[in-house]
Formats: structure tokens, sequence, C-alpha cells
């Protein structure tokens, strides 16, 4: 029987403290970081984020723990999120990617560094979840679908076999994203939305639209 992802996870990233950025999801990150078994961090610490504390307190007080630091973004705004992953590899911090014990991987799924899989969430054959990505409780990847880096899959979304979300996408709560549907790049799916079609890089689908839309903030 294949050793599941997480305990794998947990023999990596053994002896390493574990500083997770953010609130309310990295508080879920830290939660389950702490009942992954074989207890693999050292220390977990949850902070919040700007550069000048980034700087001056929360690098001086990692320093102080005299181990590895392995960090996560729990975060789903893409302009931290990448702010902090620029400031976390600057100092040649390594992503840790959390798995909840409760959540299926299958054998042949890929996942990448700094990721976040919640609880329940089922992950099919041969999907991949890219680097940085949040999928969140009850989310479902079905078999050769593939999630681009720093994408948030929120919770109860379902995302159909082959399809494809891209980078720094969001698919918003409970959304439906239709078998073989490609998802651009800087796209958002709004909660509820059941997405038949694909979308080009950048844009809305929502339920409260008969057609996709234009984002303005990217």
């Amino acid at each position: 029987m294949p050793i599941p992802l997480y305990s794998q996870l947990a023999t990596f990233l053994a002896m390493s403290a574990l500083l997770i950025f953010g609130n309310r999801t990295a508080q879920e990150v830290a939660e389950t970081a702490a009942i992954i078994p074989g207890n693999p961090f050292t220390r977990i610490e949850q902070r919040f984020f700007s550069v000048e504390s980034f700087e001056n307190e929360i690098c001086r007080e990692a320093e102080s723990w005299n181990c590895e630091i392995r960090y996560h973004i729990g975060i789903t705004d893409m302009m931290w999120k990448l702010l902090i992953h620029e400031h976390c590899t600057a100092k040649d911090w390594k992503p840790a990617t959390i798995i909840h014990p409760s959540a299926f991987i299958s054998p042949t799924a890929s996942v990448g560094d700094g990721v976040f899989i919640a609880a329940h969430v089922a992950v099919s054959s041969d999907a991949r979840i890219d680097d940085f990505c949040l999928v969140h409780f009850n989310a479902s990847i079905g078999h050769d679908a593939r999630i681009g880096s720093f994408s948030s899959i929120l919770p109860g979304s379902r995302i159909s076999g082959n399809a494809s979300i891209g980078k720094r996408s969001m698919i918003g709560s409970n959304a439906f994203v239709a078998s073989g549907v490609k998802i651009g790049d800087d796209c958002r799916v709004d909660a509820m939305t059941y997405v038949r079609h694909s979308l080009l890089d950048g844009y809305i689908a929502s339920v409260r639209s008969p057609n996709a839309v234009k984002r303005v903030d990217i």
C-alpha cells in the first residue's frame, strides 16, 4: 500500500519550524499542520505580514529558533501572496506543503510546493496541483485536471476531469467547472457558478451574469 502523501511530507519536513502568513486561512493551515501524523515541525507560528514587520521583527525572531524555516502563505489575495513569496524566497526559506490527513490524494496525482489541501478534499487520478495553491474544505479535483500555481479552490468547489485552471485564478465556493473546460490565468469564478465554457485570461464568470466579463483589477 502506498504511503500517504502527508506522511511522506512529515518525514521530509522533520526538524523544521513552520511560519504561516495570514489570518483565517492561515489558522486552518496551522491547525492542520498540528495534527499531521509524526508531528513534523518543532514549532508552528502564525504571523501577519507587512514589509516592515517582516524585516524588523519576523526574520529576527525566526533566526532565534535555530532550525530550518519552512513557510506557508495562507492568503488568497494575490498581491500579498506574491509579495510574501518574494520576501521569503530572498531569505532562502523553503515552502511547506500541508495536507489534512482526511484528504484523499490519488497515488498518481502530483502536488507542488507550498500547497494547502484542507479536510475532506479529493484529488483524483493524474490530477496536478501546482505550487502555492490553496484547496479548501470539501473541494474535489477530477482526474487529469490541472490547477495552476497560486490559484485558490474554495470550499465545496468541483473541478471536473480534464479541466484546467490557470495561474493565479480563484474558483469560488460551491462552483462547478465542467469536464474539459479551460480557465485562463488571473480568472475568477464566483461562488455557485456553473462554468460550461472556457475562459480567456483575466475574465470573471458569475452566476449573476449570462456572459463572462473582463476583469479590471489585474
